[in-house]
């Protein structure tokens, strides 16, 4: 039974409308309570991987939280308040069941600290133990926070009480008040992405419903676009809080881009609403709008879906979500579309369009538009040469851009220079130090003996690592167990105060121990069994700036390098069988910035090949019918083999050919990123997949037009024409509704949402382009005969149409 008999019933109907109005409460409460259990880490954004799973070894051994610096205007090293912060953010917040945090340490108590017995270090030596991480290099002061699990489950509520914390002690204004840290990063991208929609969604919505008002001329139906376009925009966020799953901010472009994508098909399927009740009466004009429409527009959203679905190949968990749940959510969506839009022309006809073929050169105003479009096709016809070569010069020089294309996932990469966090960033890491943490790991197996000397030389081993890569450029600070231990001998030296020395630091090596392991420093994994091997596991703590625009790629391998040179510098009987692992952000976020350009390729590439798989099947049946006639079933010049084979390389052609302004705009867009230096974010990749979808709409709208105009023996440059008329208007409005709406979220302080608007359209300004010029081209040129209409002559003597149909 077909979808128009399913439909052709008044009670099916009232079904229709009663299931709607029961399943909007459902999805509108889906969609606030994903948006209210939003979250983000970079962690959480990875797949299994080596980088991952050496990131929870170390943080197995050494449980510390994320770290939060806490500075501010004028706050030196001696500064008293740095006391009084600390041990309010060490007390359990009322109304709640733990501390936030598990330790914090500050300068002024550092600096204290090292002046006293047993280091009784010099103000000056103190100073330099702590330089980069605790002090700055003018004797800038800070507090750090190391938060308890308790505290990173409860992200939002730490960052709220430390910032009243300091309100009450400082009693300065916010700006003076500087906090940045990986507890806060994920926090600060919630607040600012949600803010961005909040502020930009009512503008994005309005300038959408002012185009399609404008663009329908009725009140009517634009409110049923809009309607059916919010509700669609929402099922989205629900499909994800329904699967189980949270919503980060990546994934909150699902609902935004389903909404475009619903008015745009809302636009065309207006559009033959328009041709239909002109033609037919309002009780029949659904039925045909719903059988001219059916076809083109289920393939346009077919194709969407299958650029959409290849982003779920990505390893990057939020960008596969993305392309799970907005397919998803396209797909349910148009279902909902056509039906709604179905019923209600039904039962309220736009009766105002009927008469619009009786007196259309006074009434229709898409005569103007005609007027143009007809100018437009001679022309194209005219030059359809000359576009091409421009169109294929401007893609070869493009794709070699390709090549320099780079990618970029940091916190400085995600969110505008003018937040506060990243104002924040940049001044802590000027006064104090860099904040991106990079975590070396020394595995050393002892085997029973003298464990004191074995430990002096693991010393001596973890002081060379230090000052090996401490040099390494952007590197500011290096922490290690050695910035708490005595003054050091070399380790050669013989001299009568090295001597006892190191004989007064075997007796208290046990003391140094247990504060090393309390510092989260030293992890001692001792045997099971009497005679076993104790395995020491030695942290190094790097920091490097946020702001650094160095290679990390770069970075690790020198670190990695300059870790082996010295373990291999101090290849003694006792540290043979040294290992290390190196963790932290930066090899998260590298390993992030590969996983993208690697989902970058892969998507893209699937897209293509999806979309163009799913091309061949609409040229065959045509084709087939074409070799058929050329060549009979008795035809000895073909056996069934090669005339399949000539069917199935026509096809694949014809698919290809239609395949080219749909490749255009990325190629163009992306081949400018890589030429201009600018990296691509999450937001930015994903449109590629995505735009590659949205413009297959318009070559399928404009094709289904051609060959109708091919279907009543027009030729090439007629049918060409008579698309223009039908579909262009449409086209061009849904480009504008979508991209124009689309923009408004490019101010928002979310880079990759911004990028995404903007990049989006972009793409769909160059898809226009593909679709109404260098689409145009092609059919006009000697390559689009591959589309055309010819009577040709059988062995029989009589006519036969041949239409190869795109």
């Amino acid at each position: 039974m077909s979808l128009l008999k399913i439909l052709n019933n008044y009670y099916r109907e009232i079904c229709i409308i009663i299931l709607f109005a029961a399943l909007l409460p459902f999805v509108l409460w889906g969609a606030a309570e994903a948006r209210r259990t939003a979250q983000n880490r970079v962690i959480d954004w990875l797949p299994q991987c080596a980088e991952r799973d050496a990131f929870f070894e170390i943080m197995s051994y050494f449980p510390e939280g994320d770290i939060l610096m806490v500075s501010w205007k004028g706050c030196n090293w001696d500064d008293p308040r740095q006391l009084v912060i600390a041990s309010k953010l060490l007390e359990k917040p009322p109304a709640y069941e733990e501390p936030f945090f598990t330790r914090v340490m500050s300068s002024r108590e550092s600096m204290l600290a090292f002046q006293k017995p047993p280091l009784e270090l010099s103000q000056k030596a103190a100073s330099r133990r702590l330089q980069g991480w605790l002090v700055g290099n003018d004797g800038e002061g800070c507090v750090v926070a190391i938060a308890s699990s308790y505290g990173v489950l409860h992200r939002k509520e730490t960052i709220a009480y430390i910032r009243q914390v300091l309100r009450d002690t400082l009693q300065l204004p916010d700006n003076d008040i500087y906090l940045a840290g990986t507890t806060l990063d994920s926090v600060a991208i919630d607040e600012i992405s949600q803010q961005s929609q909040r502020r930009l969604l009512p503008f994005f919505l309005a300038i959408c419903f002012a185009f399609i008002l404008y663009a329908f001329r009725s009140i009517f139906a634009a409110s049923l676009i809009f309607v059916i376009a919010l509700i669609n925009e929402e099922l989205g966020p629900s499909l994800v809080i329904a699967t189980g799953n949270n919503i980060d901010s990546i994934s909150m472009l699902i609902g935004s881009l389903v909404y475009v994508l619903t008015i745009s098909s809302g636009v065309h399927l207006v559009n033959y609403y328009r041709e239909s009740i002109a033609e037919y009466p309002p009780e029949h004009a659904s039925y045909e709008t719903i059988r001219r429409a059916f076809m083109p527009c289920t393939l346009a959203v077919i194709t969407t879906v299958l650029g959409m679905c290849s982003l779920a190949v990505s390893k990057m968990i939020p960008i596969r979500n993305f392309g799970i749940f907005a397919s998803l959510a396209l797909l349910l969506g148009t279902v909902l579309l056509f039906c709604v839009f179905f019923v209600m022309t039904r039962r309220f006809p736009i009766k105002q369009w009927q008469r619009v073929r009786a007196n259309k050169v006074h009434n229709d105003h898409r005569v103007r538009y005609n007027l143009i479009w007809n100018s437009i096709s001679r022309n194209v016809f005219k030059i359809h040469n000359l576009i091409l070569l421009i169109c294929a010069a401007a893609i070869i020089f493009a794709a070699t851009g390709l090549m320099f294309l780079k990618t970029n996932v940091t916190l400085h990469g995600m969110l505008s220079p003018r937040e506060k966090i990243i104002l924040d960033y940049n001044q802590l890491e000027h006064s104090i130090g860099g904040l991106i943490p990079i975590e070396i790991m020394l595995r050393i197996p002892v085997s029973p003996g003298d464990v004191n000397d074995s430990v002096i030389d693991q010393l001596y081993l973890l002081d060379e690592v230090a000052n090996s890569v401490r040099p390494i450029e952007p590197v500011d600070s290096v922490v290690t167990a050695m910035n708490f231990c005595p003054r050091f001998y070399p380790k050669n030296e013989s001299t009568v105060r090295a001597v006892p020395w190191r004989a007064a630091l075997r007796k208290i090596l046990p003391r140094y121990i247990k504060q090393f392991e309390e510092n989260k420093l030293l992890h001692v994994i001792k045997p099971t069994t009497d005679g076993g091997v104790t395995t020491y596991l030695w942290r190094l703590s790097l920091r490097i700036p946020a702001y650094s625009t160095v290679d990390y790629s770069q970075l690790l391998d020198a670190i990695e390098l300059a870790v082996s040179g010295a373990i291999k510098k101090n290849d003694t009987e006792s540290l043979d069988k040294t290992t290390f692992v190196i963790s932290g952000g930066v090899p998260l976020v590298q390993q992030a910035q590969k996983l993208l350009m690697t989902d970058l390729i892969n998507s893209f590439l699937g897209a293509f090949v999806m979309i163009a798989v799913s091309l061949v099947p609409l040229v065959m049946p045509q084709q087939i019918r074409c070799v058929g006639k050329k060549f009979p079933p008795a035809s000895p010049m073909f056996s069934p083999f090669s005339r399949w084979f000539v069917v199935l390389m026509r096809s694949i052609f014809a698919a290809l050919l239609m395949m080219v302004p749909n490749v255009f705009p990325c190629v163009i867009a992306f081949g400018f990123l890589g030429w201009s230096g600018m990296a691509v974010d999450m937001g930015s990749m994903m449109t590629a997949s995505v735009a590659m979808g949205i413009a297959v709409d318009g070559t399928l709208h404009f094709l289904t037009w051609f060959n109708i105009g091919l279907g009543k023996n027009m030729s090439r440059n007629t049918a060409i024409s008579y698309a223009y008329r039908q579909c262009a208007t449409a086209l061009l409005q849904t480009t504008i509704i979508c991209g124009l709406g689309m923009l408004v979220f490019a101010l928002s302080g979310f880079v990759p949402i911004a990028r995404f608007a903007s990049f989006l359209c972009i793409l769909l300004w160059l898809s226009l382009f593909g679709d109404l010029i260098l689409l145009p081209a092609l059919l006009g040129s000697p390559l689009g005969k591959v589309f055309e209409k010819r009577d040709k002559i059988n062995h029989d003597g009589t006519k036969n149409a041949e239409i190869t149909v795109g």
